[in-house]
């Protein structure tokens, strides 16, 4: 592999946290693996598994216990956090909430041509004005993206955004997501429990086990680049979902009913 290409690597990374009652716990342990040119990765686990303090490691955003993360540009991370809770702020139009970017002190200075095309990408041209309801999800989530995007991140981790969506949206966010990764010269981290998800989004799936979580597998997806949600009905699909519910099967220590469908 030309390491010229490799833009993360996770070199084992341990986690240990101490509880209320002063015990130590091993959340994760000895995680090791590459992201290398334009790629879309799951990390895939059961829910509490320390799939979200992976993501917050990798961004800088905790400390690991123990082991290192490296980016193509050494310690920094061209990196966009998005959480599993909306950040759009509901008192602000679409544009002012991207254009919190260049608040003072962020290191950031989006321009407004940045901010334009962010927005025609996530499909909210004409919506620019508009203020977000607070519980409209999927615009929100939309909100974030075209946040990301306008900063120009390389790396994009996305921290279980799509659980309380509702069906219909869900699947109009994965078709945008995968147009976008086709699209654009960026690469996404996904920290999910859902197997589907996980298959349909991703390029390959870091499926990790748990108590402590460490690396059970990496699947590749043999699927094409450019896809649509008609996919998930294929034979394709359903086989590299098989592999990974197999897998699961098979380990003592996972429980199937511990992934969502």
């Amino acid at each position: 592999m030309d390491t010229k290409q490799i833009i993360l690597k996770v070199k084992n990374i341990s986690k240990d946290y101490t509880d209320e009652f002063g015990y130590t716990n091993h959340l994760l342990e000895d995680i090791s693996f590459e992201i290398s040119g334009k790629q879309f990765t799951s990390i895939l686990a059961p829910m509490n598994a320390g799939k979200s303090s992976l993501l917050k490691i990798i961004a800088g955003l905790q400390k690991q216990t123990r082991g290192e993360i490296g980016f193509n540009s050494g310690s920094n991370c061209n990196c966009i956090f998005i959480p599993a809770k909306p950040t759009s702020l509901p008192w602000l139009n679409v544009e002012k909430n991207i254009e919190l970017l260049n608040k003072p002190g962020s290191g950031f200075n989006v321009s407004r041509d940045d901010i334009t095309r962010a927005i025609k990408i996530v499909g909210l041209a004409g919506y620019e004005d508009h203020i977000p309801n607070n519980k409209s999800l999927g615009f929100r989530f939309r909100i974030s993206l075209a946040r990301a995007l306008a900063a120009q991140a390389k790396l994009i981790l996305l921290d279980e955004p799509f659980n309380h969506f509702e069906q219909t949206t869900k699947k109009e966010i994965y078709e945008l997501l995968r147009a976008i990764h086709v699209a654009e010269d960026t690469s996404f981290i996904l920290a999910t429990s859902n197997i589907s998800e996980a298959v349909f989004l991703s390029d390959n799936i870091i499926l990790l086990e748990n108590k402590p979580s460490r690396v059970l597998d990496d699947v590749k997806v043999d699927l094409p680049f450019n896809r649509n949600i008609k996919i998930l009905t294929d034979e394709s699909f359903q086989l590299i979902k098989k592999k990974i519910e197999n897998t699961l099967k098979y380990n003592p220590d996972h429980a199937l009913d511990s992934f969502l469908s």
